[in-house]
């Protein structure tokens, strides 16, 4: 059986995870902006660094398992090309958007511009250049044997090590910490899928990373070493609760309901947000940031799910997912047909971000 011809079953729950603690932290930051709030939610919220993105970049190397197999040419059609649309016309959006309101409001300044996305990560959808960047690093790591994929893979973390210690600045250091992740579901897939295969080897994992914790957590060491060390140990834990969490077939359907649906949450969340902190009243924010954090959230993830529906629905489907139009004239149209056939492009994009193709 090839590879990725099964697909693993927790996959969908973590990403669902995931997304929808990316959206906690964003409205987070804006309940917090004019207000106290309590302490614990703040420490436990930060905390949570160490699972969001690096749980969604190791389910996106898993996913990516195949594809970075594949030709150079097949990497851009499937990841590159439809990474790069989104990267484009979601930053046009935004500064669009941050022409009228403050599109992430707890940010000092302009958003960056669309040269500066192409040469290194900028702004909230730094993820998409790293996942770019990542795919294109696993294809060249996959022409090696294994000792020299090892040998590469370390020297290149190594080489992001470096620029980010002469970057020194927030989306950086989280393309950086983050490659690991991604590396080792493409290089892993089959290991963790034999560790997850059952709910005692979760356990195992579950217990060991618990450990790995306090221990990354103790190291005299600091910065990207400790923290990737953090984060290893949380998103091995992260994995085994979304392993765990299959045997409850309620959280199951929903955690993998919105795993399914990451990408347009991820996009259109901060729009919505936007829009509602630019209506609401500053005494709200004072007097409840709580109860705002919690409706902020709410809001986000159903506003962004409903405005993919509408776009889809009036015709604007391409702000999701790369146009017919383009595809046809970058790509023989062989492979245009097939995608068709397939029904891969009348999906949503997601499934060329993290290979559900």
């Amino acid at each position: 059986m090839p590879a990725n011809a099964k697909r693993i079953g927790w996959i969908d729950t973590a990403k669902g995870g995931s997304i929808l603690l990316v959206v906690f932290w964003h409205a987070f930051l804006i309940a917090r902006l004019h207000g106290p709030f309590p302490e614990a939610l703040a420490t436990l919220n930060l905390w949570l660094t160490h699972v969001r993105m690096p749980v969604f970049f190791l389910a996106s190397g898993i996913l990516s398992e195949r594809v970075v197999q594949a030709s150079f040419g097949q990497l851009v059609r499937k990841r590159i090309g439809p990474l790069a649309w989104l990267l484009v016309i979601w930053t046009i959006i935004g500064r669009a958007i941050n022409a009228w309101i403050p599109l992430y409001p707890w940010l000092d300044g302009n958003l960056p511009r669309l040269s500066e996305l192409l040469w290194e990560p900028q702004g909230e959808l730094w993820f998409l250049y790293a996942l770019m960047l990542f795919a294109v690093t696993a294809r060249i790591t996959m022409a090696f044997g294994n000792l020299w994929r090892a040998v590469f893979v370390l020297a290149f973390f190594g080489i992001l090590a470096a620029y980010n210690e002469w970057r020194d600045e927030y989306y950086t250091y989280a393309m950086v910490s983050n490659y690991p992740f991604y590396m080792f579901g493409v290089l892993g897939a089959a290991l963790i899928r034999q560790a997850t295969a059952t709910y005692a080897r979760a356990s195992v994992i579950a217990f060991l990373c618990i450990g790995g914790f306090f221990i990354a957590h103790a190291l005299v060491s600091s910065g990207l070493v400790q923290g990737t060390a953090e984060s290893l140990a949380c998103a091995g834990f992260a994995v085994a609760t979304a392993v765990g969490v299959q045997a409850v077939p309620v959280l199951r359907r929903t955690f993998d309901a919105f795993g399914r649906r990451s990408l347009p949450i991820f996009l259109g969340h901060m729009p919505v947000m936007a829009g509602i902190y630019a209506v609401m009243p500053v005494q709200l924010l004072i007097l409840h940031p709580l109860a705002v954090w919690l409706g902020l959230f709410a809001t986000a993830v159903t506003g962004s799910l409903i405005l993919e529906y509408i776009a889809t629905r009036v015709g604007l489907g391409w702000f999701y997912r790369l146009p017919v139009p383009i595809l046809q004239a970058a790509w023989p149209p062989a492979f245009v047909a097939a995608d068709l056939r397939r029904g891969s492009l009348s999906k949503d994009a997601e499934s060329k971000v993290v290979g559900q193709s």
